[in-house]
């Protein structure tokens, strides 16, 4: 099946990507995986197989927090997420809100430039993050 589907996506591949994107390994219409990634199954192996305690995070232009949103397979894992959720939409960021609740995730309306990066980091204190 491996090499089925590798040779597939080698014959639809364009441009230099090292990885197939999902629409060079199915038809586009068919690819029904397109807009997800399980990231908790992706990194179990790095944590030996049991998920952390807790994360803390770093989501800039988290949008609404949803399931097309990579660390939104945390919030159903059990795992305690701390951190900062940042945002320029007000209505897509007040959605994240209630899909953060019970989180320490601080949520922040803002858009997120060159000039304004280092500081933002630096005032909610985020030295140090997991993902």
């Amino acid at each position: 099946l491996h090499l089925r589907v590798g040779g597939h996506a080698r014959a639809r591949r364009s441009g230099q990507r090292v990885y197939p994107q999902c629409t060079e390994v199915c038809a586009p219409n068919s690819c029904t995986q397109k807009h997800s990634m399980d990231l908790p199954w992706v990194l179990r192996p790095l944590w030996g197989g049991a998920m952390p305690d807790q994360l803390s995070i770093l989501n800039i232009g988290c949008r609404d927090f949803g399931p097309d949103d990579p660390l939104s397979g945390f919030l159903g894992a059990g795992v305690a997420l701390h951190g900062l959720c940042v945002e320029k939409d007000a209505s897509m960021l007040a959605r994240a809100r209630r899909r953060l609740e019970g989180h320490e995730v601080q949520t922040l309306e803002v858009a997120l430039t060159p000039h304004n990066a280092q500081q933002l980091l630096r005032n909610h204190k985020m030295a140090q993050v997991d993902i």
